[in-house]
Protein backbone atom coordinates (compact mmCIF):
# COMPACT_ATOMS: atom_id res chain seq x y z
CA UNK A 1 0.00 0.00 0.00
CA UNK A 2 2.84 1.94 0.98
CA UNK A 3 4.37 1.44 -2.32
CA UNK A 4 1.53 2.79 -4.55
CA UNK A 5 0.80 6.19 -2.42
CA UNK A 6 4.45 7.43 -2.76
CA UNK A 7 4.86 9.49 -6.17
CA UNK A 8 6.79 8.19 -9.46
CA UNK A 9 9.56 9.23 -10.84
CA UNK A 10 7.88 10.15 -14.05
CA UNK A 11 5.15 12.17 -11.79
CA UNK A 12 7.84 14.17 -10.58
CA UNK A 13 9.38 15.03 -14.12
CA UNK A 14 5.95 15.58 -15.13
CA UNK A 15 5.19 18.34 -12.13
CA UNK A 16 8.84 20.08 -12.38
CA UNK A 17 8.16 20.38 -16.32
CA UNK A 18 4.88 21.90 -15.63
CA UNK A 19 6.11 24.40 -12.69
CA UNK A 20 8.94 25.64 -15.78
CA UNK A 21 6.08 26.10 -18.12
CA UNK A 22 4.30 28.19 -15.57
CA UNK A 23 7.74 30.29 -14.85
CA UNK A 24 8.26 31.11 -18.42
CA UNK A 25 4.44 33.07 -18.50
CA UNK A 26 3.58 36.43 -16.91
CA UNK A 27 0.43 36.53 -15.55
CA UNK A 28 -0.55 39.38 -14.15
CA UNK A 29 -3.80 40.59 -11.36
CA UNK A 30 -6.40 40.54 -14.41
CA UNK A 31 -5.72 37.35 -15.64
CA UNK A 32 -3.46 38.19 -18.52
CA UNK A 33 -0.88 35.81 -20.09
CA UNK A 34 2.54 36.66 -22.04
CA UNK A 35 4.56 34.32 -23.09
CA UNK A 36 8.72 34.35 -24.58
CA UNK A 37 8.66 34.00 -27.97
CA UNK A 38 11.55 33.94 -30.75
CA UNK A 39 12.39 36.52 -33.10
CA UNK A 40 10.62 35.99 -35.79
CA UNK A 41 7.40 35.26 -34.09
CA UNK A 42 8.11 38.78 -32.37
CA UNK A 43 8.51 40.71 -36.09
CA UNK A 44 5.23 38.80 -36.85
CA UNK A 45 2.91 39.70 -34.14
CA UNK A 46 1.15 43.11 -33.85
CA UNK A 47 1.88 45.69 -31.15
CA UNK A 48 -0.24 45.76 -27.85
CA UNK A 49 -2.74 49.50 -28.10
CA UNK A 50 -0.91 51.91 -26.39
CA UNK A 51 2.55 50.17 -25.69
CA UNK A 52 4.44 53.28 -26.12
CA UNK A 53 2.69 55.13 -24.00
CA UNK A 54 3.86 54.19 -20.56
CA UNK A 55 7.05 55.56 -19.92
CA UNK A 56 7.09 58.87 -21.23
CA UNK A 57 8.35 61.95 -20.43
CA UNK A 58 6.42 65.08 -19.97
CA UNK A 59 6.27 68.98 -18.58
CA UNK A 60 3.47 69.53 -15.94
CA UNK A 61 4.58 73.29 -16.51
CA UNK A 62 4.02 73.75 -20.34
CA UNK A 63 1.43 70.72 -20.47
CA UNK A 64 3.85 69.66 -23.24
CA UNK A 65 4.36 66.27 -24.04
CA UNK A 66 8.29 65.34 -24.85
CA UNK A 67 8.25 62.59 -27.05
CA UNK A 68 11.44 61.22 -24.91
CA UNK A 69 11.43 57.71 -23.01
CA UNK A 70 13.27 58.09 -19.86
CA UNK A 71 12.74 54.44 -19.71
CA UNK A 72 14.01 51.49 -22.38
CA UNK A 73 11.34 51.09 -24.17
CA UNK A 74 13.17 47.90 -26.50
CA UNK A 75 10.69 45.25 -27.37
CA UNK A 76 13.26 42.52 -27.87
CA UNK A 77 15.65 41.56 -25.61
CA UNK A 78 19.53 40.70 -25.89
CA UNK A 79 18.59 37.16 -26.56
CA UNK A 80 16.19 38.54 -29.33
CA UNK A 81 13.53 37.45 -27.76
CA UNK A 82 10.14 39.48 -26.56
CA UNK A 83 7.22 38.81 -24.79
CA UNK A 84 3.74 38.43 -26.24
CA UNK A 85 0.36 39.08 -24.43
CA UNK A 86 -2.97 37.43 -25.07
CA UNK A 87 -5.51 39.97 -25.87
CA UNK A 88 -8.81 38.74 -24.93
CA UNK A 89 -10.70 41.60 -26.09
CA UNK A 90 -8.81 41.11 -29.93
CA UNK A 91 -9.75 37.83 -30.45
CA UNK A 92 -7.46 36.54 -28.16
CA UNK A 93 -4.40 37.68 -30.64
CA UNK A 94 -0.42 37.50 -29.20
CA UNK A 95 0.11 40.92 -29.09
CA UNK A 96 4.16 42.42 -28.51
CA UNK A 97 4.61 44.46 -25.38
CA UNK A 98 7.69 46.23 -23.73
CA UNK A 99 9.70 43.66 -22.09
CA UNK A 100 9.26 42.59 -18.37
CA UNK A 101 9.81 45.89 -16.89
CA UNK A 102 5.96 46.67 -17.99
CA UNK A 103 2.97 45.12 -16.75
CA UNK A 104 -0.08 45.19 -18.69
CA UNK A 105 -3.90 44.83 -17.91
CA UNK A 106 -6.93 44.46 -20.07
CA UNK A 107 -10.88 45.20 -18.98
CA UNK A 108 -14.07 44.18 -20.09
CA UNK A 109 -16.20 47.08 -22.03
CA UNK A 110 -18.22 48.06 -19.01
CA UNK A 111 -18.79 52.38 -19.28
CA UNK A 112 -18.74 54.63 -15.95
CA UNK A 113 -20.61 57.48 -15.80
CA UNK A 114 -18.58 60.49 -13.83
CA UNK A 115 -19.89 64.16 -13.30
CA UNK A 116 -18.76 66.34 -10.39
CA UNK A 117 -20.38 69.81 -9.44
CA UNK A 118 -17.66 72.30 -7.58
CA UNK A 119 -20.02 74.40 -5.52
CA UNK A 120 -16.98 76.63 -4.56
CA UNK A 121 -17.96 79.38 -7.40
CA UNK A 122 -14.64 80.76 -9.64
CA UNK A 123 -15.90 83.60 -11.88
CA UNK A 124 -14.16 83.18 -15.40
CA UNK A 125 -13.49 87.13 -17.09
CA UNK A 126 -17.04 88.64 -16.72
CA UNK A 127 -18.39 86.01 -14.38
CA UNK A 128 -19.13 83.21 -15.41
CA UNK A 129 -19.27 80.07 -13.15
CA UNK A 130 -17.38 76.80 -13.39
CA UNK A 131 -20.03 74.29 -11.67
CA UNK A 132 -17.71 71.55 -12.40
CA UNK A 133 -14.29 70.27 -12.34
CA UNK A 134 -12.92 70.33 -16.02
CA UNK A 135 -10.14 69.18 -18.05
CA UNK A 136 -6.77 69.84 -18.57
CA UNK A 137 -4.66 69.54 -21.79
CA UNK A 138 -1.38 67.64 -21.10
CA UNK A 139 0.74 68.28 -24.99
CA UNK A 140 -1.37 67.73 -28.44
CA UNK A 141 -3.35 64.62 -27.45
CA UNK A 142 -3.06 63.38 -23.96
CA UNK A 143 -5.47 64.76 -21.55
CA UNK A 144 -6.07 64.39 -17.98
CA UNK A 145 -9.76 64.50 -16.80
CA UNK A 146 -10.65 65.41 -13.31
CA UNK A 147 -8.48 68.34 -13.28
CA UNK A 148 -9.51 72.23 -12.75
CA UNK A 149 -9.37 74.21 -16.13
CA UNK A 150 -5.73 75.22 -16.62
CA UNK A 151 -5.67 78.09 -19.58
CA UNK A 152 -5.45 77.98 -23.05
CA UNK A 153 -4.35 74.34 -23.46
CA UNK A 154 -7.95 73.11 -22.25
CA UNK A 155 -11.07 72.29 -24.44
CA UNK A 156 -12.95 72.78 -21.79
CA UNK A 157 -11.50 76.50 -21.17
CA UNK A 158 -11.86 77.25 -25.02
CA UNK A 159 -15.46 76.06 -24.80
CA UNK A 160 -15.99 78.65 -21.82
CA UNK A 161 -14.18 81.51 -23.40
CA UNK A 162 -16.17 81.05 -26.47
CA UNK A 163 -19.59 81.72 -24.81
CA UNK A 164 -18.28 83.73 -21.67
CA UNK A 165 -17.96 87.20 -23.60
CA UNK A 166 -22.07 86.57 -24.48
CA UNK A 167 -23.91 86.16 -21.01
CA UNK A 168 -22.86 84.91 -17.31
CA UNK A 169 -22.94 80.99 -17.48
CA UNK A 170 -23.01 78.10 -15.72
CA UNK A 171 -20.61 75.28 -17.23
CA UNK A 172 -20.36 72.10 -16.15
CA UNK A 173 -18.87 69.11 -17.05
CA UNK A 174 -20.24 64.68 -17.94
CA UNK A 175 -18.79 62.14 -19.34
CA UNK A 176 -18.83 58.34 -19.48
CA UNK A 177 -16.12 56.59 -19.77
CA UNK A 178 -14.35 53.03 -20.90
CA UNK A 179 -11.09 51.50 -19.59
CA UNK A 180 -9.97 48.95 -21.88
CA UNK A 181 -6.05 48.53 -21.77
CA UNK A 182 -3.96 49.67 -18.62
CA UNK A 183 -0.01 49.84 -18.74
CA UNK A 184 2.44 50.38 -15.97
CA UNK A 185 5.71 50.59 -15.39
CA UNK A 186 7.08 47.75 -12.84
CA UNK A 187 9.67 48.81 -10.17
CA UNK A 188 11.83 46.91 -12.17
CA UNK A 189 12.43 49.50 -14.87
CA UNK A 190 15.77 49.79 -16.72
CA UNK A 191 16.88 53.21 -17.91
CA UNK A 192 17.36 54.29 -21.30
CA UNK A 193 21.09 54.85 -22.03
CA UNK A 194 20.59 58.38 -23.10
CA UNK A 195 19.14 59.22 -20.10
CA UNK A 196 21.57 57.93 -17.95
CA UNK A 197 24.24 59.02 -19.40
CA UNK A 198 22.85 62.94 -19.23
CA UNK A 199 21.99 62.37 -15.34
CA UNK A 200 25.83 62.00 -14.84
CA UNK A 201 26.79 65.20 -16.60
CA UNK A 202 24.17 66.66 -14.38
CA UNK A 203 25.85 68.72 -11.35
CA UNK A 204 25.81 67.58 -7.88
CA UNK A 205 23.73 69.91 -6.46
CA UNK A 206 21.16 72.78 -8.07
CA UNK A 207 22.33 76.37 -7.26
CA UNK A 208 22.26 79.98 -9.20
CA UNK A 209 25.59 78.83 -10.56
CA UNK A 210 23.88 76.03 -12.09
CA UNK A 211 21.01 76.71 -12.92
CA UNK A 212 21.01 76.62 -16.71
CA UNK A 213 22.14 73.19 -16.70
CA UNK A 214 19.44 71.40 -15.24
CA UNK A 215 16.84 73.93 -17.42
CA UNK A 216 18.30 72.24 -20.51
CA UNK A 217 17.77 69.26 -19.04
CA UNK A 218 14.01 70.12 -18.08
CA UNK A 219 14.08 71.24 -21.35
CA UNK A 220 14.98 68.27 -23.42
CA UNK A 221 13.29 65.48 -20.37
CA UNK A 222 10.45 67.18 -18.64
CA UNK A 223 9.47 67.20 -14.83
CA UNK A 224 7.45 64.06 -14.70
CA UNK A 225 7.10 60.46 -16.76
CA UNK A 226 4.10 58.89 -16.93
CA UNK A 227 4.05 56.07 -14.77
CA UNK A 228 0.15 54.47 -15.60
CA UNK A 229 -1.87 54.42 -18.79
CA UNK A 230 -5.31 54.12 -19.10
CA UNK A 231 -6.94 53.67 -22.31
CA UNK A 232 -10.24 53.45 -23.88
CA UNK A 233 -12.68 55.69 -24.79
CA UNK A 234 -14.98 58.95 -23.55
CA UNK A 235 -18.20 60.76 -24.51
CA UNK A 236 -17.60 64.03 -22.71
CA UNK A 237 -20.42 66.92 -22.74
CA UNK A 238 -19.93 69.91 -21.84
CA UNK A 239 -23.03 72.39 -21.20
CA UNK A 240 -23.24 76.23 -20.60
CA UNK A 241 -25.93 77.14 -19.42
CA UNK A 242 -27.08 81.13 -18.99
CA UNK A 243 -26.96 81.82 -14.65
CA UNK A 244 -29.75 84.54 -14.17
CA UNK A 245 -31.54 82.83 -16.84
CA UNK A 246 -31.82 79.47 -14.98
CA UNK A 247 -32.86 81.24 -12.24
CA UNK A 248 -35.94 82.80 -13.85
CA UNK A 249 -37.21 79.65 -14.52
CA UNK A 250 -36.26 78.08 -11.23
CA UNK A 251 -33.92 75.84 -12.56
CA UNK A 252 -30.99 74.92 -10.00
CA UNK A 253 -26.92 74.00 -11.11
CA UNK A 254 -28.13 70.59 -9.79
CA UNK A 255 -31.07 70.21 -12.03
CA UNK A 256 -29.13 71.37 -15.13
CA UNK A 257 -26.18 68.32 -13.98
CA UNK A 258 -28.82 65.77 -13.46
CA UNK A 259 -30.54 66.63 -16.67
CA UNK A 260 -27.07 65.65 -18.57
CA UNK A 261 -26.52 62.77 -16.84
CA UNK A 262 -29.65 61.40 -17.65
CA UNK A 263 -29.51 62.26 -21.11
CA UNK A 264 -26.37 61.12 -21.38
CA UNK A 265 -26.79 57.84 -20.09
CA UNK A 266 -29.38 56.81 -22.79
CA UNK A 267 -32.71 57.19 -19.91
CA UNK A 268 -35.61 57.80 -20.82
CA UNK A 269 -36.18 61.84 -19.91
CA UNK A 270 -39.22 63.78 -18.56
CA UNK A 271 -40.80 66.29 -20.20
CA UNK A 272 -39.67 68.92 -18.46
CA UNK A 273 -35.96 67.64 -19.15
CA UNK A 274 -36.69 67.02 -22.85
CA UNK A 275 -38.08 71.08 -22.67
CA UNK A 276 -35.11 72.04 -21.18
CA UNK A 277 -32.99 70.30 -23.64
CA UNK A 278 -34.46 71.38 -26.92
CA UNK A 279 -34.91 75.30 -24.88
CA UNK A 280 -38.71 75.18 -24.98
CA UNK A 281 -41.23 76.86 -22.89
CA UNK A 282 -38.77 79.06 -20.93
CA UNK A 283 -39.85 82.57 -19.75
CA UNK A 284 -38.30 85.43 -20.18
CA UNK A 285 -39.05 85.65 -24.14
CA UNK A 286 -35.17 84.97 -25.00
CA UNK A 287 -34.67 83.30 -28.10
CA UNK A 288 -31.11 82.33 -28.02
CA UNK A 289 -32.30 79.39 -25.45
CA UNK A 290 -31.12 78.77 -22.02
CA UNK A 291 -28.65 75.90 -22.79
CA UNK A 292 -25.95 74.85 -24.96
CA UNK A 293 -24.12 72.06 -25.10
CA UNK A 294 -21.04 70.70 -27.10
CA UNK A 295 -20.09 66.79 -27.43
CA UNK A 296 -16.73 65.33 -27.43
CA UNK A 297 -15.46 61.82 -28.13
CA UNK A 298 -12.18 60.48 -27.59
CA UNK A 299 -11.11 57.30 -28.87
CA UNK A 300 -12.86 54.51 -31.62
CA UNK A 301 -13.81 55.15 -35.23
CA UNK A 302 -15.22 58.59 -36.00
CA UNK A 303 -18.60 59.46 -34.30
CA UNK A 304 -21.32 61.82 -33.42
CA UNK A 305 -21.54 61.45 -29.66
CA UNK A 306 -25.20 62.41 -29.76
CA UNK A 307 -26.48 59.67 -27.55
CA UNK A 308 -29.81 60.46 -25.16
CA UNK A 309 -33.08 60.16 -26.11
CA UNK A 310 -33.55 63.33 -27.93
CA UNK A 311 -30.64 61.44 -30.30
CA UNK A 312 -31.54 58.19 -30.02
CA UNK A 313 -28.25 56.14 -31.78
CA UNK A 314 -27.85 53.54 -30.35
CA UNK A 315 -26.28 50.91 -32.95
CA UNK A 316 -23.63 54.33 -34.12
CA UNK A 317 -22.53 53.58 -30.02
CA UNK A 318 -22.36 50.22 -30.06
CA UNK A 319 -20.05 50.48 -32.96
CA UNK A 320 -18.39 53.02 -31.21
CA UNK A 321 -17.97 51.17 -28.23
CA UNK A 322 -16.51 47.89 -30.12
CA UNK A 323 -14.23 50.01 -32.34
CA UNK A 324 -12.30 51.40 -28.74
CA UNK A 325 -10.94 47.90 -28.66
CA UNK A 326 -8.85 48.34 -31.68
CA UNK A 327 -8.33 52.45 -31.68
CA UNK A 328 -8.18 52.99 -27.64
CA UNK A 329 -7.43 56.58 -26.79
CA UNK A 330 -5.90 57.98 -23.20
CA UNK A 331 -8.56 58.48 -20.66
CA UNK A 332 -6.57 58.38 -17.48
CA UNK A 333 -2.35 58.67 -16.67
CA UNK A 334 -0.74 58.62 -13.54
CA UNK A 335 2.19 60.76 -13.48
CA UNK A 336 5.58 60.99 -11.24
CA UNK A 337 8.69 62.72 -11.15
CA UNK A 338 11.56 62.19 -12.72
CA UNK A 339 13.74 62.55 -9.86
CA UNK A 340 11.86 58.97 -8.56
CA UNK A 341 14.25 57.46 -11.31
CA UNK A 342 17.45 57.96 -10.48
CA UNK A 343 19.78 57.57 -7.56
CA UNK A 344 20.02 58.86 -4.59
CA UNK A 345 23.88 60.81 -5.55
CA UNK A 346 21.29 62.55 -8.44
CA UNK A 347 18.53 62.90 -7.18
CA UNK A 348 18.29 65.24 -4.21
CA UNK A 349 19.71 68.20 -7.17
CA UNK A 350 17.23 67.59 -9.29
CA UNK A 351 14.67 67.27 -7.25
CA UNK A 352 15.73 71.08 -6.15
CA UNK A 353 15.54 72.19 -9.87
CA UNK A 354 12.12 70.25 -10.87
CA UNK A 355 10.94 72.09 -8.08
CA UNK A 356 12.04 75.46 -8.92
CA UNK A 357 11.43 75.35 -12.14
CA UNK A 358 7.86 74.59 -11.18
CA UNK A 359 7.48 77.57 -8.90
CA UNK A 360 9.33 79.99 -11.54
CA UNK A 361 6.18 82.55 -12.31
CA UNK A 362 7.69 83.19 -15.08
CA UNK A 363 7.00 80.21 -17.11
CA UNK A 364 4.32 79.03 -15.11
CA UNK A 365 1.21 79.28 -17.75
CA UNK A 366 -1.42 79.48 -14.98
CA UNK A 367 -5.12 80.01 -15.12
CA UNK A 368 -5.21 82.74 -12.66
CA UNK A 369 -4.20 84.92 -15.42
CA UNK A 370 -7.99 84.55 -16.75
CA UNK A 371 -9.92 84.23 -13.98
CA UNK A 372 -11.16 87.59 -11.86
CA UNK A 373 -13.88 87.95 -9.24
CA UNK A 374 -16.90 89.51 -9.86
CA UNK A 375 -19.52 90.33 -7.11
CA UNK A 376 -22.07 88.66 -9.60
CA UNK A 377 -20.85 85.31 -8.22
CA UNK A 378 -24.05 83.69 -7.46
CA UNK A 379 -27.69 83.82 -8.23
CA UNK A 380 -28.89 85.71 -5.75
CA UNK A 381 -26.04 88.86 -6.39
CA UNK A 382 -27.07 89.80 -9.98
CA UNK A 383 -30.49 87.54 -10.87
CA UNK A 384 -33.67 89.06 -10.62
CA UNK A 385 -35.66 85.96 -9.36
CA UNK A 386 -38.89 86.93 -11.62
CA UNK A 387 -39.85 88.91 -14.51
CA UNK A 388 -41.56 92.45 -14.37
CA UNK A 389 -39.40 93.65 -11.68
CA UNK A 390 -37.16 96.47 -11.60
CA UNK A 391 -35.25 99.72 -10.15
CA UNK A 392 -37.29 102.61 -8.82
CA UNK A 393 -35.76 105.65 -7.96
CA UNK A 394 -38.14 108.47 -6.50
CA UNK A 395 -36.56 112.18 -5.69
CA UNK A 396 -38.55 114.58 -3.58
CA UNK A 397 -36.97 117.63 -5.29
CA UNK A 398 -39.15 120.57 -3.96
CA UNK A 399 -41.27 121.31 -0.62
CA UNK A 400 -43.20 124.44 -0.09
CA UNK A 401 -45.79 125.70 1.52
CA UNK A 402 -46.22 123.02 3.69
CA UNK A 403 -48.55 124.02 6.89
CA UNK A 404 -49.63 121.56 9.40
CA UNK A 405 -49.32 123.43 13.09
CA UNK A 406 -51.53 126.53 13.94
CA UNK A 407 -49.85 127.53 16.95
CA UNK A 408 -46.41 126.83 15.39
CA UNK A 409 -44.23 126.64 12.57
CA UNK A 410 -44.28 123.15 11.11
CA UNK A 411 -40.89 121.42 12.69
CA UNK A 412 -40.53 118.36 9.79
CA UNK A 413 -41.78 117.02 7.43
CA UNK A 414 -42.16 112.82 7.21
CA UNK A 415 -43.03 110.77 3.81
CA UNK A 416 -44.32 107.71 3.90
CA UNK A 417 -43.74 105.40 0.31
CA UNK A 418 -46.45 103.05 0.20
CA UNK A 419 -44.71 100.01 -1.84
CA UNK A 420 -41.99 98.72 1.12
CA UNK A 421 -43.75 100.75 3.97
CA UNK A 422 -40.89 103.26 5.34
CA UNK A 423 -40.63 106.64 7.19
CA UNK A 424 -38.09 109.20 6.33
CA UNK A 425 -37.33 112.53 7.49
CA UNK A 426 -36.64 115.76 5.64
CA UNK A 427 -36.71 119.55 7.34
CA UNK A 428 -38.95 121.57 6.58
CA UNK A 429 -37.42 124.13 3.78
CA UNK A 430 -38.12 125.22 0.15
CA UNK A 431 -35.69 122.99 -1.48
CA UNK A 432 -35.45 119.03 0.24
CA UNK A 433 -33.94 116.50 -1.45
CA UNK A 434 -35.06 113.39 -0.31
CA UNK A 435 -33.44 110.30 -3.21
CA UNK A 436 -35.02 106.99 -2.37
CA UNK A 437 -34.46 103.80 -3.89
CA UNK A 438 -37.24 101.09 -4.17
CA UNK A 439 -37.28 97.05 -5.99
CA UNK A 440 -41.24 97.43 -7.42
CA UNK A 441 -42.85 95.22 -10.28
CA UNK A 442 -43.27 97.23 -13.36
CA UNK A 443 -47.22 98.86 -13.20
CA UNK A 444 -47.29 98.85 -9.38
CA UNK A 445 -48.78 101.67 -7.68
CA UNK A 446 -46.57 104.12 -5.85
CA UNK A 447 -47.92 106.45 -3.27
CA UNK A 448 -46.05 108.94 -1.39
CA UNK A 449 -47.81 110.73 1.76
CA UNK A 450 -45.95 113.72 3.73
CA UNK A 451 -46.78 114.12 7.12
CA UNK A 452 -46.41 116.70 9.61
CA UNK A 453 -44.62 115.40 12.27
CA UNK A 454 -44.83 116.61 16.01
CA UNK A 455 -43.53 114.57 19.43
CA UNK A 456 -48.03 113.54 19.95
CA UNK A 457 -49.09 113.79 16.53
CA UNK A 458 -48.35 113.06 12.72
CA UNK A 459 -50.64 115.20 10.91
CA UNK A 460 -51.16 114.11 7.14
CA UNK A 461 -50.51 116.69 4.59
CA UNK A 462 -50.23 115.86 1.36
CA UNK A 463 -50.90 111.96 -0.61
CA UNK A 464 -50.79 111.29 -4.11
CA UNK A 465 -50.58 108.24 -6.03
CA UNK A 466 -49.22 107.14 -9.70
CA UNK A 467 -48.48 104.14 -11.49
CA UNK A 468 -45.23 102.61 -12.08
CA UNK A 469 -43.74 102.88 -15.44
CA UNK A 470 -40.59 102.91 -17.51
CA UNK A 471 -38.86 105.87 -17.93
CA UNK A 472 -38.82 109.13 -15.84
CA UNK A 473 -41.64 111.13 -15.00
CA UNK A 474 -42.18 114.71 -12.85
CA UNK A 475 -44.60 114.33 -9.92
CA UNK A 476 -46.34 117.13 -8.52
CA UNK A 477 -48.61 116.54 -5.61
CA UNK A 478 -50.97 120.08 -4.17
CA UNK A 479 -53.41 120.80 -2.11
CA UNK A 480 -54.34 123.24 0.53
CA UNK A 481 -51.23 122.27 2.65
CA UNK A 482 -48.46 122.53 0.44
CA UNK A 483 -47.05 121.79 -2.70
CA UNK A 484 -44.44 118.84 -3.49
CA UNK A 485 -42.77 118.05 -6.42
CA UNK A 486 -40.87 115.40 -7.44
CA UNK A 487 -39.61 112.30 -9.88
CA UNK A 488 -38.91 109.19 -10.18
CA UNK A 489 -37.59 106.85 -12.78
CA UNK A 490 -37.77 103.07 -13.09
CA UNK A 491 -34.80 100.96 -15.22
CA UNK A 492 -35.53 96.99 -15.25
CA UNK A 493 -33.44 95.08 -12.76
CA UNK A 494 -30.37 93.60 -14.39
CA UNK A 495 -30.78 91.21 -17.02
CA UNK A 496 -34.47 92.50 -18.13
CA UNK A 497 -35.56 94.60 -20.64
CA UNK A 498 -38.68 95.74 -22.81
CA UNK A 499 -41.48 97.98 -21.49
CA UNK A 500 -42.73 95.60 -18.91
CA UNK A 501 -39.16 94.15 -17.78
CA UNK A 502 -40.79 91.04 -19.44
CA UNK A 503 -37.54 89.99 -21.73
CA UNK A 504 -34.13 88.22 -20.68
CA UNK A 505 -31.63 90.20 -21.58
CA UNK A 506 -27.84 88.49 -21.49
CA UNK A 507 -25.15 90.13 -19.86
CA UNK A 508 -22.81 92.13 -22.39
CA UNK A 509 -19.14 93.01 -21.44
Amino acid sequence: LSSQSSPRPHLLLLLLLLLLLLLLLCPTSSGVFCEIRNFSQCMAAPYAPGHNLVGESLDVVTYERKDIHPINMDIMSKKRTCYLCLNRLQGNQLQKVTHKYFSISFHRLMGNMYHQLDHVVVTLFSGSILCSFLERRVGADLKVAKLNVGGGHSDSFEFAQSRNDDDHYTFSSHWQRFSLYRHAVTNKRRLNDGFKNDVKKLPRSYNSATKDEYREFIRKYGTHYIHRVTLGGQIRRLAATRTCLSRLNDISTSDVCGVNILGLGLARLKSSCSDFLKNRHMKGSYSAGLYVEETMVRGGDPWSGLVSSEHPDSKGYHQWKESLKRIPMIVDFVKKPLYDLVNEKAKHGLEDAINAYIRDPDIKFSATNFVTERSCSHHGDCCPERLGQGWLTVTILRGFRLYGDVLSATEGVKALFLLEVQSLKCPRGPVSVLLVFLQVWVGQMLTIELFDEDWFWSELLLSCSWWTAMGSQGLTCRNDKGVYVATMTLTCLPHLSGDLCHQYQPYVM
